[in-house]
C-alpha cells in the first residue's frame, strides 16, 4: 500500500527529544539529517529504510 503523508513538520523547541518522543510514539527509528542552519528528522520508508 502506498504511503499517504509524504511530509509535515511538527516544530520543537527541543529537536533532540521531539526525535526521540515521536520515534517512540510511531515505533520507529527516525533518521536525522542536518539541513543548513537546522536539523530534520525523517520517518522510514514503506520498506523500513
Amino acid at each position: 500500500m502506498n504511503s499517504l503523508v509524504a511530509f509535515f513538520e511538527i516544530p520543537a523547541i527541543d529537536f533532540d527529544w521531539a526525535v526521540t518522543f515521536h520515534g517512540n510514539v510511531l515505533g520507529v527509528k527516525l533518521s536525522i539529517m542536518d539541513c543548513g542552519n537546522g536539523k530534520m528528522a525523517f520517518l522510514p520508508e514503506e520498506n523500513g529504510q
